[in-house]
C-alpha cells in the first residue's frame, strides 16, 4: 500500500495537474531553435565586480585587444509591414523583453486599470449613501374624491436615530422637505434605533410636518428599543403625531376626508388584517406598513388601497448592484425597493435614510413624495 504522501501527491496531480509545466503550442512556436540567440532578447550583462586593474594590467590590455577584433553582432531585424500598427509604430516588444512577458505586462496593465475604475465607482456609490434622493410619483386612484386631486404625501422611513445628532442623509432629507408643501407626512417605522435616539426622533417628528396630518406606524427597531406599543405611543403622540397600528383615521382635507390606515409591525407587533381590510374596502385608503412582506400574506379579496408605503429593506443597504442585495432583513418578502403593482394596489418600498452603518453601496437613501389624482372614469361604449 502506498503511503499517505504518495496518495496526497496523486490527489494533487489529479486536481491541479502535474507539478511540471507542459509546453503549450504558444511556447513551442515562440521558443528559439537550439543553440541560437533570440533576436528580440539582448545578452545578459556581466555584473561581476571589476578586477583590480593595477595588479592585472597586461590581462586587461589583452582582453581589450581581443574584444576589439571580434566581429560585430548582427543587428536586430527591422519589423516587417505585417508587424506595423495602423499608426506606423511597431507592435513588437522592446529589446530585452520577450513577447510573452510583453503581452503579460499589457494584460496586467489593462487589469489594473479595470480594477481602478471599478473601485472608484464602488467608492462613489458607497459614499453616495450620504446623499438623499427624492422619489416623486403621481398615482391614479379609482374612486378618489375629485376634491382630493393633487393631495401630496411625503414618506420618511428607517431613519434609525441613535442619539440627538442626525446623520447627514437625515439632515439633507429635512432640508429637502422644508422646501416642499405636503398635506400628509407618513413615518413608516424604525425611526429610532436605540432608546438613546428617542430625543432625536421626537425632534424629527416635530420638524417634518404635514399641513393636515403627521402619521406614524411602528417598526421592529421601534419595538426593540421601546419594549411596548404603549411607550411608543407616549413618545410619538407627545409630538402631536398620530400612531396607526391596526387603526385608521379620516384626515380632513379640502372639505372632505382622506382615509389613512396602518398595520402593526409584523415581527414584534400584532398586525390585524381584518380591521385594516374592512377600512380599506370602504373607501380609497393610504396604507402605512413597515415590512412590505406583509402585503404578500394578505388573503384574496382583502381590498385595494389607494397606495401603500413601506420601508424596512433599506433597498438592501449593501448591494452588488442596484436592487441586487447581498441579504435582506426578515419580513422583506420578495421586495427590495421602488414601486410594485400588486393585487392590493400600488406599493412603494423606501430605501430609508439610516441604518446600523452610516454608508451604503448601490442603495442610496430616499424620501418619497406621492401625488394622488382621481383615475379617469372608463368611457362608455356607444349603444
Amino acid at each position: 500500500m502506498r503511503g499517505d504522501k504518495d496518495l496526497d501527491a496523486n490527489v494533487f496531480a489529479i486536481r491541479c495537474g502535474p507539478l511540471t509545466p507542459k509546453a503549450t503550442p504558444y511556447d513551442t512556436i515562440m521558443a528559439p531553435p537550439p543553440f541560437t540567440r533570440n533576436p528580440y532578447q539582448t545578452p545578459e550583462k556581466d555584473v561581476s565586480p571589476e578586477p583590480d586593474v593595477s595588479s592585472r594590467l597586461p590581462d586587461v590590455l589583452s582582453r581589450s585587444v581581443s574584444s576589439s577584433s571580434a566581429p560585430p553582432s548582427s543587428p536586430t531585424p527591422s519589423p516587417t509591414a505585417s508587424q506595423m500598427t495602423s499608426s506606423g509604430t511597431s507592435s513588437l516588444p522592446p529589446a530585452g523583453i520577450s513577447r510573452r512577458a510583453w503581452f503579460g505586462r499589457m494584460a496586467t496593465g489593462a487589469g489594473v486599470a479595470a480594477v481602478t475604475v471599478g473601485v472608484g465607482a464602488s467608492l462613489a456609490a458607497w459614499h453616495g449613501g450620504r446623499n438623499c434622493r427624492v422619489v416623486r410619483r403621481t398615482v391614479k386612484v379609482p374612486g378618489l374624491d375629485p376634491r382630493l386631486s393633487g393631495v401630496r404625501l411625503a414618506q420618511v422611513s428607517d431613519t434609525h436615530i441613535k442619539g440627538d445628532e442626525w446623520e447627514p442623509s437625515l439632515r439633507e432629507a429635512a432640508r429637502l422637505l422644508r422646501q416642499e408643501t405636503v398635506d400628509i407626512v407618513t413615518f413608516t417605522g424604525d425611526i429610532w434605533h436605540h432608546e438613546s435616539g428617542l430625543g432625536g426622533a421626537s425632534e424629527l417628528m416635530r420638524t417634518i410636518r404635514g399641513t393636515s396630518a403627521t402619521l406614524f406606524t411602528p417598526g421592529n427597531w421601534d419595538y426593540a428599543a421601546s419594549q411596548s406599543l404603549r411607550k411608543i405611543r407616549s413618545v410619538v403622540e407627545a409630538t402631536d403625531t398620530h400612531v396607526l397600528a391596526n387603526q385608521w383615521q379620516d384626515v380632513p382635507l379640502r372639505g372632505t376626508t382622506l382615509r389613512c390606515a396602518g398595520l402593526d409591525d409584523l415581527r414584534f407587533g400584532q398586525p390585524d388584517t381584518v380591521v385594516t381590510g374592512a377600512a380599506v374596502r370602504e373607501t380609497p385608503t393610504v396604507l402605512l406598513v413597515h415590512e412590505p412582506g406583509q402585503m404578500e400574506m394578505l388573503p384574496p379579496h382583502w381590498g385595494r388601497t389607494a397606495v401603500t408605503v413601506s420601508g424596512h429593506t433599506h433597498g438592501g443597504h449593501i448591494c452588488l448592484a442596484p436592487n441586487v442585495p447581498i441579504v435582506l432583513p426578515e419580513g422583506s418578502g420578495s421586495f427590495v425597493s421602488g414601486w410594485y403593482e400588486l393585487g392590493t394596489g400600488p406599493l412603494y418600498v423606501s430605501r430609508g435614510l439610516g441604518g446600523a452603518i452610516p454608508y451604503r453601496l448601490f442603495a442610496p437613501p430616499d424620501i418619497s413624495i406621492i401625488t394622488l389624482e382621481p383615475a379617469e372614469p372608463a368611457s362608455r361604449k356607444p349603444s
